[in-house]
C-alpha cells in the first residue's frame, strides 16, 4: 500500500488558518499569487509559488495544510 503523497496546491482555508487573515483577505492574497505568476482566475495555486512569493519556507506551510 503506498502511502498518500502531500498535497500540492494550497486554498483558502489554508492560507487563513497558517496567516490568521479572514477568508476574503486570503482568496485575495491567493489572486495576488496567481496574478504573479500569469494564471488565470481559479487556477491551483501551488505550495512552491505560495512559498516563494510570501517568503514562507515550505516546511512552515506543511503542517498548516488540511
Amino acid at each position: 500500500m503506498n502511502p498518500i503523497p502531500n498535497r500540492i496546491v494550497i486554498y483558502t482555508q489554508d492560507v487563513s488558518n497558517m496567516t490568521g487573515l479572514s477568508d476574503k483577505a486570503s482568496r485575495k492574497l491567493l489572486r495576488l499569487v496567481r496574478q504573479h505568476y500569469g494564471k488565470s482566475k481559479g487556477s491551483f495555486v501551488t505550495i512552491d509559488e505560495f512559498a516563494t512569493y510570501t517568503g514562507i519556507r515550505q516546511e512552515i506551510i506543511h503542517p498548516f495544510l488540511i
